[in-house]
């Protein structure tokens, strides 16, 4: 998650040579980053459930 932030953040400043876009990227970046987290996590926690019951 680090490196996403990183280089979102070289990609604000190579782009718009500003801080506030750099800023706002990183924040996108790790918003982003966190939804699709949420989503691989429930997803493969719904999965493994489901492999439970099937087993029992």
């Amino acid at each position: 998650m680090q490196l996403l932030l990183i280089f979102a953040g070289l990609y604000g400043i190579l782009t718009f040579n500003s801080p506030i876009v750099f800023v706002i990227s990183a924040i996108v970046m790790a918003g982003a980053t966190l939804l699709l987290m949420n989503a691989l996590s429930f997803y493969l926690h719904s999965r493994h459930k489901r492999n439970l019951k099937m087993n029992r």
